[in-house]
């Protein structure tokens, strides 16, 4: 592909418009492959605190497990800047991606899971479920519902 640079040299025209035109054929707008930003992003699901020490945070799901817990080796740790962390336990639970659905799963922790208010060992998400670890609080959202203002700032139902 050719860089910004070439793209300017040449009038603005990518690589694609340039070699159909070289050839003398007319360039079919549905074999071009789109620039970088025409690409859409996959939507992240999160995590996002509802109750934080200093400013709300959005914690990624970007694996298809996810461990959350307050110790460090955790892909998602729970430490003091969250309000209710001392009631989270080291590992306290896994987000798992099953067959195109998330799933929140209790790894035997102490204060237990809950989603939108019930205990549960095991619970589909659906985006706008209120989840909480303990007494730690946060909102699941599938990320296909953010705009570019609401986009992640960190990595980080039913019964299933």
């Amino acid at each position: 592909m050719g860089s910004n640079r070439e793209e300017k040299k040449k009038g603005g025209e990518s690589f694609w418009r340039r070699l159909f035109k070289s050839k003398g054929d007319e360039y079919p707008e549905s074999q071009i492959p789109p620039t970088t930003s025409e690409i859409i992003q996959p939507a992240v699901p999160y995590l996002e605190s509802l109750h934080k020490v200093d400013e709300p945070k959005r914690l990624l799901l970007e694996r298809r497990t996810t461990r959350i817990g307050r110790a460090l080796d955790n892909d998602l740790v729970i430490n003091e800047t969250f309000v209710g962390w001392e009631t989270v336990s080291r590992y306290h639970a896994d987000v798992r991606l099953e067959k195109d659905r998330w799933v929140l799963v209790d790894s035997g922790s102490q204060n237990g899971v809950f989603v939108n208010g019930r205990r549960t060992g095991r619970n589909i998400l659906c985006d706008g479920y209120r989840v909480s670890l303990g007494s730690a609080e946060f909102l699941f959202r599938t990320g296909e519902n953010s705009g570019p203002d609401e986009a992640p700032q960190t990595q980080g139902g039913g019964e299933a």
